[in-house]
């Protein structure tokens, strides 16, 4: 398949910079494209950790040759070789970004309140490529990155961080319910990356999990019972394996970012959420994750245990 202008496209190149749920909720636009483009050699520009997740649909690293495409869309010049290349840059919003001919910048942002994910993929539909619904999605994945096999442990996961302060519950109340959770029989661990091990993000007296590397982290997340806790990457991986989650909302859109799947709670302050993308808050000391109660987490958790049993 060919979305050149005037010529024939000989390979295609995805460009994604974001982080791990970004990429996530871009992951059904890189199946169609994978798709689309079966018949061409397919490759990728993200952050190194991330070929993991696209390796399984035939993406490589883009090589030396290709990686000055992305400054064309900087307004810088286009490398020849990425003249007979399909481009697709990945990003939150347009803005004022330039976007070079024959290229296209897919935006998981719209005026719409609707899940990103879906977002891109009518960006794709307008471009005439066949798209996926999402249990397609969902089992395409799980077919390469397996799925859920904790349903008979007593292991809940809690994911304490994310990548914006804002974002994150009070570490107290997750405190407080890895304590119930324990009386009641289970077991706790905190699943840690290098973001809450430089801010101090983590929880007294329960046990810590710092996976190395994606494929490590959805082995451990595959083998939870639950996973609950902030907007996050490794929430929104959970749920994409499957894994019952419990997701908590304040600043950000749980209609936007939900993980599919996942039981969403959002903050009941009326002023939440109060930004499509983080980058701009809607107050300087956003205090709707706090007003999120422990024991609502607590119920809902204790709830969504019972109709996964068995």
């Amino acid at each position: 398949m060919s979305l050149r202008k005037g010529m024939q496209a000989d390979k295609l190149l995805v460009l994604h910079h974001g982080a791990l749920g970004d990429l996530l909720c871009a992951w059904p636009a890189l199946l169609a494209l994978a798709k689309a483009f079966a018949d061409v050699p397919r490759y990728a520009l993200l952050r190194p950790s991330h070929y993991f997740l696209v390796r399984p649909l035939g993406y490589l690293p883009c090589p030396g040759e290709l990686s000055g495409a992305e400054d064309a869309f900087h307004g810088g010049t286009l490398p020849p070789v990425a003249k007979t290349t399909s481009l697709f840059r990945f990003c939150l919003s347009k803005h004022s970004e330039y976007t070079p001919e024959g290229a296209y910048c897919l935006t998981a942002l719209s005026d719409k309140a609707a899940p990103v994910s879906r977002n891109v993929l009518a960006q794709l539909e307008t471009l005439g490529l066949a798209v996926p619904d999402m249990e397609e999605c969902l089992t395409r994945f799980r077919e390469c990155f397996g799925g859920w096999k904790g349903q008979s442990r007593r292991l809940v996961g809690i994911c304490p961080g994310s990548g914006h302060r804002a974002k994150n519950w009070p570490l107290e109340r997750f405190a407080d319910i890895a304590r119930e959770l324990t009386y009641g029989g289970c077991q706790t661990v905190q699943i840690l990356g290098q973001t809450e091990l430089e801010r101090d993000i983590r929880l007294p007296d329960v046990p810590e999990s710092y996976p190395q590397d994606l494929a490590e982290l959805v082995d451990i997340l595959a083998n939870m019972r639950l996973v609950f806790g902030n907007d996050s990457g490794p929430l929104h991986l959970a749920a994409w394996l499957g894994v019952p989650c419990v997701a908590l909302f304040g600043p950000s859109d749980a209609r936007r970012w939900g993980p599919p799947g996942a039981r969403c709670l959002s903050s009941p302050l009326p002023c939440a959420p109060c930004t499509k993308d983080m980058l701009r808050l809607g107050c300087s000391k956003p205090d709707c994750m706090k007003a999120i109660s422990a024991a609502h987490v607590l119920c809902e958790l204790q709830k969504l245990m019972q109709e996964t049993s068995g």
